[in-house]
C-alpha cells in the first residue's frame, strides 16, 4: 500500500502543471510617440500606464516601439499594406480619416459594444475617429485644446491686460518685446508648422472664412483671410515683435525659445503646457489663452484634437490589445495621467475628481470651459496635412516679400486644388 501511495505521489509530481511564469505569455506590440522613462512628465505618465497595466495583467507583455510623432501615420500606412502592423498604435486625430479611408484599421465597435451603456457614454469621442456609417476606429487616451501659451507674469508686470483681439495682441507684443524677448513664437517651416497652421485654421473659422467648399476645393482665398495673413506680415515689421528668424523656423525651435524665456506668446496645445512649465521652471507664470479674432471677446473656435489608440488590421492579439486600450482609457488611469502630465481626461466622470479643482489643474479647466463655449465646427479632410503644407509655403512666400497676402492665398488655393485632383481616386 505504501509503495502504491509513493507511486501515485510520484506520478502526481511528474504531471504537475508548470509554474505560471513558465506558461506561454501573450506579447503585444505598441507603436508610440512616447516611451517610458523619468525624463519628463509625459514619459513618467507613460511609465505609470505600463506599470499599472502589468500589475493588472501580468500575463501580457507590452513592447513599446517609439518613433517621431509625425512618422507614426505614414509608417503605419506602409506597415499595414505589408501586413507588418503592430497590435496597437497611436494616431493623431487629424490622421484618422486617412487611415479609415485606407482601411488600415479594425473597428473597435465589437469591443466597445460589450461595455455597459453608461461606460460607453462616459468616453469622449471625436468625429474624426468614425466613418460615415458611424463605426468607431479609435478611442482617445488624451485630448488637447489649442491656444496660446503666454507669459502671464510679463504681460501683467508690463501693466497690460491679457489681449482679447488680434489688434490688442499686436499692441501687447509691440510694447513688451525687447532685444532679448520676442513677441510671437510662430514658425512656418513646412516640416514643422502644424501649430502655426492650426492657429491659422482657427482664426479663419473665427473670421467666418469658408476654408473648404462643399466639393472639397479651397475656399480660403478671400479678403477676410488676406487680412489675417496681412496681420502676420505686419508683426514681422514691428521692432522685435516677430523676427524673420522665428517666423521661418519650426515649432521645436519656437518652443525652445519660449522655454528659455525669450518668447511672450506661443501657439501650442494643452498637452504641451506641463512640459513647458517643467522645463522652463516658470510654473504658473505660463498660462493658456484662446486664439483671437479681430473682434474683442470673440475668440476663435477651440481646436480640439486627440491622440487615439487604434488596432491596425492584421492585429495578431486583438483581445490582449483591447485590454491594453481599455486599461489606458479607464477612469483611474485617466486621473493619474492628468495628475502626472496634466492631460485632459477622456472620461467625463474623471472631471469630478478633486484633482481638477486644484490650482495646478488651471489649464485643464480652461480647456474644458473654452471648448464647451466655443467648439470648432469643421469637417477635416483626409488630406489635412496637404492643406497645412500649402499654407506654410504660402506664408514663406508672403513673409519673404515674394507675394502679397492675396496673391499668396490665390496661389495656395490653386496648389491645393491641383494636388487633390491628382490624389488617387480623384476625378480626372
Amino acid at each position: 500500500m505504501t509503495r502504491i501511495l509513493i507511486l501515485l505521489l510520484a506520478l502526481a509530481i511528474g504531471f504537475t502543471a508548470p509554474p505560471a511564469e513558465a506558461q506561454t505569455r501573450t506579447r503585444i506590440e505598441v507603436w508610440s510617440q512616447i516611451g517610458p522613462g523619468p525624463e519628463n512628465s509625459r514619459t513618467r505618465a507613460m511609465t505609470e500606464v505600463l506599470d499599472s497595466f502589468r500589475r493588472k495583467h501580468p500575463d501580457i507583455d507590452v513592447n513599446i516601439t517609439t518613433m517621431a510623432w509625425d512618422q507614426l501615420s505614414p509608417t503605419l500606412l506602409r506597415a499595414a499594406r505589408a501586413n507588418q502592423a503592430p497590435d496597437v498604435a497611436m494616431l493623431l486625430s487629424a490622421n484618422m480619416p486617412t487611415h479609415i479611408a485606407a482601411r488600415t484599421l479594425m473597428t473597435l465597435d465589437p469591443h466597445l459594444n460589450r461595455l455597459a451603456a453608461a461606460d460607453r457614454a462616459d468616453i469622449v469621442s471625436l468625429s474624426s475617429a468614425r466613418n460615415r456609417a458611424g463605426e468607431t476606429f479609435g478611442v482617445p487616451f488624451e485630448i488637447r485644446v489649442s491656444g496660446f501659451a503666454y507669459r502671464h507674469d510679463l504681460v501683467t508686470a508690463g501693466g497690460r491686460d491679457v489681449p482679447r483681439s488680434l489688434d490688442e495682441l499686436a499692441n501687447v507684443m509691440g510694447t513688451l518685446a525687447t532685444g532679448d524677448t520676442v513677441g510671437l513664437g510662430m514658425g512656418w517651416n513646412p516640416a514643422q508648422s502644424i501649430n502655426s497652421s492650426v492657429w491659422f485654421l482657427s482664426v479663419l473659422l473665427g473670421e467666418n472664412v469658408r476654408v473648404l467648399n462643399e466639393d472639397g476645393t479651397a475656399g480660403f482665398a478671400t479678403p477676410a483671410a488676406a487680412r489675417v495673413v496681412q496681420w502676420v506680415l505686419d508683426q514681422t515689421r514691428r521692432e522685435g515683435a516677430y523676427p524673420m528668424g522665428v517666423a521661418m523656423g519650426g515649432l521645436e525651435a519656437a518652443q525652445q525659445l519660449f522655454i528659455a524665456g525669450k518668447v511672450l506668446f506661443l501657439p501650442t496645445a494643452t498637452a504641451r503646457l506641463d512640459f513647458i512649465r517643467d522645463r522652463s521652471q516658470l510654473g504658473a507664470n505660463v498660462r493658456m489663452m484662446p486664439y483671437l479674432t479681430f473682434t474683442p471677446d470673440r475668440p476663435a473656435p477651440a481646436m480640439i484634437t486627440s491622440w487615439n489608440l487604434v488596432m491596425p488590421r492584421g492585429t495578431r492579439n486583438a483581445q490582449a490589445a483591447w485590454r491594453f486600450i481599455e486599461h489606458w482609457i479607464s477612469r483611474d488611469v485617466q486621473v493619474e495621467q492628468a495628475r502626472i502630465a496634466a492631460y485632459i481626461p477622456v472620461r467625463t466622470s474623471a472631471l469630478s475628481d478633486p484633482l481638477f479643482q486644484r490650482p495646478e489643474s488651471d489649464a485643464i479647466r480652461w480647456a474644458v470651459e473654452h471648448a464647451a463655449a466655443h467648439p470648432m465646427q469643421f469637417e477635416f479632410p483626409e488630406n489635412i496635412d496637404l492643406l497645412y503644407d500649402v499654407w506654410a509655403r504660402m506664408f514663406g512666400q508672403v513673409l519673404n516679400g515674394r507675394m502679397t497676402p492675396a496673391e499668396g492665398l490665390e496661389r495656395a488655393a490653386a496648389d491645393y486644388n491641383q494636388a487633390i485632383r491628382r490624389a488617387p481616386g480623384a476625378p480626372r
